[in-house]
């Protein structure tokens, strides 16, 4: 086996290697480390432990104040109701004429017989 040049100033713990062999550095002497051979595949991962209790919910805030109601727009203009105009005159409700003799009859409710109208 050739000679092996260490590092001349390790710090504590530090790892050396050459070839299939590693050593470390104790603080005072090289020491040599256990020879492993090759790692083997990672293993399945194990489950998932339980999830632990939920903490305590906060308090609610203080809510906010309401905004100020905006200004009131202005009214519409109203209009002006005119005035009632005079009731015209009664017109005939019912005109007969008969052998020459006319008869009107105005306003009211008279009982008015039809065999009687001719035309």
């Amino acid at each position: 086996m050739p000679a092996i040049d260490f590092p001349t100033e390790p710090a504590l713990n530090e790892t050396f290697t050459v070839g299939d062999q590693t050593w470390y550095w104790d603080g005072a002497v090289w020491r040599i480390l256990a020879a492993q051979g090759p790692v083997g595949p990672t293993g399945p991962t194990g489950p998932l432990g339980p999830t632990g209790p939920t903490g305590p919910q906060g308090v609610t805030g203080p809510t906010g104040s309401t905004g100020p109601t905006g200004p009131t727009g202005p009214q519409g203009i109203i209009g002006v109701t005119g005035p009632t105009g005079s009731t015209g005159p009664t017109g005939p409700l019912f005109q007969n004429v008969d052998g020459g003799v006319s008869t009107t009859i105005y306003g009211g409710s008279p009982t008015i017989d039809a065999g009687n109208v001719s035309g």
